[in-house]
């Protein structure tokens, strides 16, 4: 499967439509996205009129534009995933489109949208996102979820979110040849740059989850330099490499909410994420995680069956 080509020749006409589209934005700044005048969406009309024909490729992205105040829109989840990854959290379990879209639009800080997910995570939607996560993980992992479950129940906030950073370091070494050369950061880098190569007509929420979750893995596991101390800037605490180290230990509800969530989000992208079960290596070299090259020819081979099964269903 080769994508490089169609790639490029997408990217840079939605490179054009983006810019198109920001040159109207900032020219009507005090419009809401959701509440478009008729004579901003004439002008979004006529951006796109002179970008329809870049590429038979961005048929598909170009018909997505067109409802830009769409909150569903594929330009509406690159704006989600680009505010997310500023506050380390993926799609907020089980949370509409629409409603999220309103939540970015108001918020202006990590502390803010921490705020709010606290408030969004009530008991009710809190014993669903433990259910759904209870029903789809790994067996050998229920016990302690269920432990985790009562743990965040009396708020000892601090030990579960050392178990559940456990438990995502094991989920995702599944994807690796060797489980056991795991550090986590980076580990979803080769998924990454594999899903930015596909064509859009195979981009979906699925593939922005994993862009998210990219993000938020990264976080938690990213390998610290305790040499010269170490502060942590962000709102949330859990990290996994401090608390390994005995450095600080997060005792926060709003840390035990992001892992819960990223925990679910894995879960929810294990079609995903299986493509590439036993098929990723560190390269000691250049200290990254890569497809193994001997495992490419399978990882194509079990896209294409992914793409097959879910366009028969």
């Amino acid at each position: 499967m080769e994508f490089n080509s169609e790639y490029i020749e997408a990217i840079e006409g939605f490179q054009k439509i983006k810019e198109g589209l920001a040159e109207v934005v900032a020219s009507k700044a005090r419009v809401a996205v959701t509440s478009l005048s008729s004579a901003f969406s004439a002008q979004i009309q006529n951006v796109l009129k002179e970008t329809w024909n870049l590429t038979k490729f961005m048929n598909p992205l170009a018909e997505a534009l067109k409802a830009l105040y769409n909150p569903e829109s594929l330009f509406s989840y690159e704006k989600y995933k680009n505010a997310l990854n500023g506050y380390h959290w993926t799609l907020p379990y089980d949370m509409k489109a629409e409603n999220l879209n309103e939540l970015l639009s108001t918020v202006d800080s990590e502390v803010a949208f921490d705020k709010y997910m606290i408030k969004y995570f009530s008991k009710d939607k809190t014993d669903a996102t433990f259910t759904y996560i209870l029903d789809n993980l790994p067996r050998k992992h229920r016990t302690i979820m269920k432990q985790i479950r009562t743990g965040y129940e009396n708020k000892q906030y601090a030990l579960i979110n050392l178990a559940m950073m456990s438990v995502i370091d094991d989920i995702l070494s599944s994807v690796l040849v060797n489980a056991g050369a795991n550090t986590n950061s980076g580990i979803l880098q080769p998924i990454v740059l594999f899903l930015e190569k596909l064509p859009f007509r195979y981009f979906d929420v699925t593939c922005f989850e994993v862009l998210m979750l990219n993000n938020t893995i990264n976080f938690i596991f990213e390998n610290q330099n305790f040499s010269d101390g170490y502060m942590v800037s962000s709102n949330k605490k859990a990290r996994r490499h401090s608390a390994m180290h005995g450095r600080s230990v997060s005792n926060k509800k709003i840390d035990s909410l992001m892992l819960i969530n990223t925990i679910q989000t894995i879960l929810s992208v294990k079609k995903i994420l299986d493509v590439f079960r036993r098929t990723i290596i560190r390269d000691k070299k250049e200290k990254l995680y890569v497809i193994d090259s001997k495992k490419e020819k399978l990882v194509n081979k079990r896209f294409e069956k992914l793409i097959i099964d879910a366009t028969t269903d």
